[in-house]
């Protein structure tokens, strides 16, 4: 399994970061900073779960277009985790389209 992280790896604890590297390969941005999509796209390639936060993706005025983007290049996305109590930049009716014919 694969999961990419859009957040950086210091984020997290050791103990979670060892927790989440028993499920597969981790990746993790460098950065807090606004990534460009070609590079979002590129380190989600062949994902199967994504976290996000909306900093990378351009904060939260961006990040729903571009999170809608990513979600579309995957065809194997199991499940999506937000590091934000806020929602409102998640396409949902794709998330469930997406649930109804996998």
């Amino acid at each position: 399994m694969k999961i990419v992280i859009f957040n950086p790896q210091d984020s997290f604890t050791s103990d979670q970061q060892k927790q989440l590297s028993n499920f597969g390969e981790v990746l993790y941005t460098k950065t807090r900073g606004t990534l460009p999509i070609e590079k979002l796209l590129e380190m989600a390639k062949d994902a199967d779960i994504v976290g996000c936060d909306p900093d990378p993706l351009g904060g939260f005025e961006k990040a729903k277009d571009k999170l809608t983007q990513i979600i579309k290049s995957l065809p194997n996305l199991k499940g999506i985790c937000l590091s934000t109590t806020s929602f409102g930049w998640v396409d949902l009716e794709l998330c469930r389209e997406r649930e109804t014919y996998q």
